[in-house]
């Protein structure tokens, strides 16, 4: 295993995938875009990183809860998903395989003349969804 970071490109079964977080993608809310700048500005980001863990961890508990309590809940149809990923297909991506949006689901679409896969799976909740390439397909297994 290897630590990939916002996302990795890389081609498999011929196809070119790009796995990436999809706050990076589909994130339609502008105080989470000022957490996540604040939180990777070098002084924050090292005084963060120097507190030990419980108080870090506390931190993070008291951000998720008023993020839950301020954040109105979005609800994404096919054509919201498509739409986050075409710039990407766009770009020549074929599989797209992201997380964040809470909502497990596959779409394609053609684009170019080439069928465009989108998978969005489970987040840091534990759900266990997958997506995996068998060497001759794509399986995706949503753990609902």
């Amino acid at each position: 295993m290897r630590v990939a970071g916002a996302e990795v490109s890389f081609r498999l079964g011929g196809r070119n995938v790009l796995c990436a977080h999809g706050d990076f993608i589909y994130n339609r809310n502008p105080k989470y875009s000022a957490y996540r700048r604040l939180m990777r500005f070098g002084p924050v980001r090292d005084a963060y990183l120097a507190m030990p863990a419980a108080v870090g961890k506390t931190l993070a508990r008291g951000f998720r809860k008023v993020s839950r309590r301020t954040t109105p809940a979005y609800s994404w149809t096919r054509g919201d998903l498509l739409e986050g990923a075409r710039p990407h297909f766009d770009r020549g991506v074929d599989v797209l395989i992201c997380g964040h949006l809470h909502l497990p689901t596959h779409l394609e679409c053609e684009r170019g003349g080439r069928r465009r896969d989108l998978y969005v799976v489970g987040d840091w909740d534990g759900t266990g969804d997958t997506v995996e390439f068998d060497g001759s397909r794509w399986i995706f297994a949503p753990a609902i």
